[in-house]
């Protein structure tokens, strides 16, 4: 796991925990802002973020359903010089997100030493969720038709069988499953055609994503992978540096499957 391949596929990776909200969190973001500014997080910004709420239709028959109801939510987000490293508080949860991952112990530390930032300024008290998430952009050098060495059959679904006549634009295969450890995975395997870009959810932190996979404009796939880990638990900085090395080993379950061992000896090498 600590070791940094040479042409990692890792164009994305984001960590976060869900904690007791903080309502009034403009109060503490100069504090927070100016620390997260010491470690390097020097450009910062603040912007509202919203959030819908549907609601809940009525058992009465014929009862008109209410509105949504829409909440502005403020958020401060914080980047380093570059772009690459960000990190984005909001009042019940913390996400890292970098576009420069070396390796998990790297990610990890970054993660958490950012977390460290909020828990001494919030005072944290209990930890709902913590998650993490990996975007990994497969793109073989003899373009679309490489596809198949690099992923295996049962993610391709319809590809290899009809490229020949036409051109793909996106195929999308999906798995949900649970680790032994309790952990929950979504892994979505996307065949689509153009550049390598952030999912639409992420584009709002403007994180630059790295000039290698930036200069892509072609078919390629996107092994999109979520693992989360849900419980009510005291806030604990050792208990979420182990719960995120079990999240790790469970999207390695989801690449390990979805991978070929050719794609695995280009990246690594």
């Amino acid at each position: 796991m600590g070791e940094k391949w040479a042409h990692a596929p890792v164009y994305c990776a984001l960590a976060q925990v869900r904690h007791n909200p903080v309502w009034q969190l403009v109060d503490y973001v100069p504090k927070i802002q100016d620390a997260l500014r010491q470690i390097g997080y020097s450009d910062a910004r603040t912007d509202v973020n919203s959030l819908v709420h549907l609601p809940i239709p009525s058992s009465e028959p014929g009862a008109p359903l209410a509105p949504p109801r829409i909440e502005q939510v403020a958020r401060l987000i914080c980047a380093d010089r570059d772009r690459t490293h960000v990190c984005v508080v909001n009042p019940d949860r913390f996400t890292y997100c970098t576009t420069e991952y070396e390796t998990f112990e790297t990610f990890r530390n970054d993660f958490l030493a950012g977390l460290a930032v909020v828990e001494a300024a919030l005072k944290l008290e209990y930890v709902d969720q913590v998650s993490v998430r990996y975007l990994d952009a497969v793109v073989p050098p003899n373009g679309e038709a490489g596809l198949s060495e690099y992923l295996v059959p049962q993610v391709m679904g319809l590809t290899p069988h009809i490229t020949d006549r036409v051109t793909i634009q996106r195929a999308e295969c999906l798995i949900q499953f649970q680790t032994e450890q309790r952990v929950e995975v979504i892994a979505r395997t996307r065949i689509q055609a153009g550049p390598v870009a952030l999912p639409p959810d992420l584009q709002p932190i403007s994180i630059k994503v790295a000039d290698r996979f930036g200069a892509i404009n072609a078919v390629h796939a996107v092994l999109d992978t979520d693992a989360l880990y849900r419980e009510r638990q005291s806030f604990d900085t050792e208990t979420l540096r182990t719960q995120m090395r079990k999240l790790r080993d469970a999207v390695g379950i989801a690449f390990d499957a979805t991978v070929t061992p050719a794609a695995l000896a280009a990246w690594r090498k």
